[in-house]
C-alpha cells in the first residue's frame, strides 16, 4: 500500500454542496486490542467534492494479527513489518485532525481505536469534531437490511471495495454527501442537528460521543439476562453501538461459542433476552455461513421473519458473524 494524494477528484452525481467540508477516515485493526491499527484511511472533502487522499500501513501495537482480522481486511504481518507505528505518523496526520470535522461509518469505532492510540502513544488528543454516517443513514434510510458500510454503498450506487481503510473512509464521505442531498441541507453539522444528534469530539484528553435522542426508552435495569450470562462489570459505554440494545443469534458461529459471543453482548450493555427474533430485536448476527447462503438467497425463520419487521420499519438489521466482531469491539 502507498501513500496516495489527488485533487479535485468529484463524486458521483457531480455532487457540489457549500460548506461540505470535513474529513472522513476509516482504521483498520489487526487484532482485539482497540491500540492495533494496521492501516490508515484519509479524504478530504471540500464543498462535497474529494481534494486529498491518503492510505497508510501501520505497525500495529501491539504487532500481532488475530486470522479473523486478516480474512477481513487481507492485511498480513509482512505487509507492515518495516512500516512505521501510528506514533511515527502523527506529526503528519495531525492537520487533518485539528479543528477538524471528522466523518466515520460506525465512528465509535474508528474513535475508541483513535483515542486508545493516543493514549497508549501519550498523545494528547487533537481538538476534533466527529460525525457517524452510519447512525445518520440509520435515522434517513429507513427500511435497508442493515446500515453496515456496502449495504448503505449499495442504496447509493457507491462503489466500494470495503475493508480498505481508504476506500471506506471515500464512501463514508460520498455518503454524508448524498444524505446532506436527501434533507437538502448544506453542511455536515445542519445535516447532525436536523436528525437530532449531538456531535461527538475529543478535547483535552476527554470526549463526549457522538449520540442521538433514544428511539427506546432505556430499560438496562428491569431486564432479565439469559441463563447465567451476567455482564462481567458494573459500567457501560453507552456509545457502544450494542449498548441497550437486543442482540439474536443464528446459524453456527465460525469464530467462538455463541455463549461467548453472548458475554461479549452483556459486556457491552446489550440484552440477550428473549433469544428468539421479536419486534423488540435491533440486530440479528447471522453466523458467516449461512450469511453468505442469505446473500444466495437462502432464508431461515428467523430470516424471513427479520425482513418482515424491516418492511413495517421496525428497528432491526441483519449483520455478518463479521460485522457483529468489529461493533462488538468498538
Amino acid at each position: 500500500m502507498r501513500e496516495i494524494k489527488v485533487k479535485k477528484d468529484k463524486i458521483e452525481n457531480n455532487i457540489k454542496i457549500m460548506n461540505m467540508n470535513f474529513v472522513a477516515l476509516d482504521f483498520e485493526t489487526a487484532n482485539y486490542k482497540h491500540t492495533s491499527i494496521c492501516q490508515i484511511g484519509i479524504v478530504v472533502f471540500e464543498d462535497g467534492e474529494i481534494v486529498d487522499k491518503l492510505s497508510l500501513l501501520v505497525k500495529p501495537t501491539p504487532n500481532y494479527f488475530e486470522n479473523l482480522h486478516i480474512s477481513i481486511h487481507g492485511i498480513k504481518p509482512e505487509k507492515v513489518k518495516d512500516k512505521p507505528t501510528f506514533d511515527e505518523y502523527w506529526s503528519k496526520i495531525l492537520q487533518y485532525f485539528e479543528n477538524k470535522e471528522i466523518v466515520a461509518h460506525n465512528a465509535s469505532f474508528d474513535l475508541s481505536a483513535l483515542r486508545h492510540t493516543l493514549q497508549y502513544f501519550n498523545i494528547p488528543f487533537p481538538k476534533t469534531t466527529y460525525h457517524c454516517s452510519m447512525q445518520l443513514s440509520k435515522r434517513i434510510l429507513k427500511g435497508l437490511i442493515n446500515y453496515q458500510l456496502p449495504t448503505v454503498c449499495k442504496h447509493y450506487n457507491i462503489d466500494i471495495e470495503h475493508h480498505d481503510a481508504l476506500n471506506d473512509a471515500i464512501a463514508a464521505g460520498k455518503i454524508i454527501v448524498n444524505l446532506c442531498k436527501d434533507e437538502q441541507v448544506t453542511s455536515i453539522q445542519e445535516l447532525t442537528t436536523k436528525l437530532n444528534f449531538r456531535p461527538g469530539k475529543l478535547f483535552d484528553n476527554d470526549y463526549l460521543p457522538f449520540s442521538g435522542k433514544s428511539e427506546r426508552k432505556s430499560n438496562w435495569s428491569h431486564k432479565i439476562l439469559y441463563d447465567n450470562i451476567l455482564p462481567q462489570t458494573a459500567e457501560f459505554n453507552d456509545e457502544h453501538p450494542f449498548y441497550e440494545k437486543y442482540i439474536v443469534f443464528t446459524g453456527a458461529l465460525s469464530n467462538l461459542s455463541r455463549v461467548d459471543a453472548m458475554q461479549m453482548v452483556v459486556n457491552s450493555g446489550g440484552f440477550i433476552k428473549p433469544d428468539s427474533l421479536t419486534q423488540k430485536t435491533n440486530y440479528l448476527v447471522v453466523g458467516n455461513y449461512d450469511f453468505k447462503q442469505y446473500g444466495d438467497g437462502y432464508k431461515s425463520t428467523k430470516l424471513q421473519k427479520a425482513e418482515q419487521y424491516i418492511q413495517k420499519s421496525l428497528d432491526i438489521e441483519v449483520i455478518s458473524e463479521n460485522d457483529f466482531f468489529k461493533m462488538v469491539h468498538s
